[in-house]
């Protein structure tokens, strides 16, 4: 896993952890800058037709992403765009998980850039972040 930036109470293994009331949280402050990446190594290739993003649970928007990137690599060199500009409408005011699907590709590793979040600051956040199998359509 690799990551942009974290705070230390909230590190980048939160956000696949499978526990939905832990989250990776970049650290706040007016130098912290969007946007932020976090890289996950699926440990082998998947055939995969989505994402799922969850934001944090505790009731605080702040950091939630609402427009993002999803790319996916096989090798962790070479990087493919299965989603270049996406957007989670309403997640402002519905702040549950949420999925986007892309045509199925085969990917070990996935990377998800929070572009802007919903208050438009700096920081960005995940309760959980996984992909849907392209067989579960």
């Amino acid at each position: 896993m690799a990551v942009d930036n974290e705070d230390a109470g909230h590190p980048a293994a939160f956000a696949i952890d499978g526990d939905p009331s832990t989250w990776w949280n970049t650290r706040w402050g007016d130098d912290v800058k969007l946007p932020h990446a976090i890289t996950v190594d699926m440990g082998r290739a998947h055939r995969i037709a989505g994402l799922v993003y969850l934001p944090r649970q505790d009731g605080q928007l702040g950091g939630t992403a609402e427009n993002y990137r999803f790319d996916t690599s096989e090798d962790g060199v070479h990087w493919n765009a299965a989603i270049e500009r996406g957007t989670f409408a309403n997640i402002r005011n519905n702040p549950d998980s949420q999925q986007a699907r892309f045509a199925p590709v085969n990917a070990r590793y996935f990377r998800f850039t929070a572009l802007d979040e919903v208050w438009h600051g700096g920081a960005t956040n995940a309760a959980e972040l996984s992909v849907i199998p392209a067989d579960a359509d």
